[in-house]
């Protein structure tokens, strides 16, 4: 590996070290994420799961179909994703609960106001 490439801390493949965006996973970046890897031999190789296609052992994600593939870091974000899907459930559920709640009583409190008093 040469001075000018780094490893893709998502998909582990070899890009350019001023890469900002992964050519083959097509994810964003940082410098922070990237660490020095050795140069994967052939047994550190795995099948994907979806597409059968061989990648890196330590693949986050499969640079042919783009699936994430079974390891403790993707299973955190699905989890964490999950998590703020279901957060942001429920306050949608609030807000659309309110709404059909309180409209008809601020209305039928504002028509009464407005013919009997």
């Amino acid at each position: 590996m040469g001075n000018n490439i780094k490893k893709c801390p998502i998909c582990a493949e070899e890009i350019l070290k001023t890469a900002i965006k992964c050519k083959y996973c097509k994810e964003n970046i940082s410098v922070s994420q990237v660490q020095k890897v050795k140069t994967p031999k052939k047994e550190s190789m795995k099948k994907c799961p979806s597409c059968k296609e061989e990648i890196k052992q330590k693949a986050n994600k499969c640079r042919y179909c783009g699936e994430l593939q079974d390891t403790k870091e993707v299973e955190e974000m699905i989890e964490q994703q999950n998590y703020q899907v279901e957060q942001a459930g429920k306050s949608i559920f609030w807000l659309v609960f309110l709404y059909y709640v309180s409209g008809p009583i601020i209305f039928f409190t504002i028509v009464y106001f407005a013919f009997f008093y």
